[in-house]
C-alpha cells in the first residue's frame, strides 16, 4: 500500500493535477469568503446607522 501511495506522489502529472486542484479549490474559497464578508460588513453598517 505504502508503495502504491508512494509511486502515485512521485508521478509528476498526478502530482501537478493534485496541486492544482488543491490551489483552485482554495482560490474559490477565498474569493467566496470575500464576497460574503463583504456583505456581511454592508449589512452591519446598514444597522449601525
Amino acid at each position: 500500500m505504502y508503495e502504491k501511495l508512494k509511486s502515485f506522489l512521485l508521478d509528476d502529472a498526478f502530482f501537478t493535477a493534485v496541486l492544482l486542484v488543491l490551489i483552485s479549490v482554495l482560490s474559490f474559497g477565498l474569493g467566496r469568503q470575500s464576497v460574503v464578508g463583504e456583505k456581511v460588513g454592508q449589512r452591519l453598517r446598514r444597522r449601525l446607522e
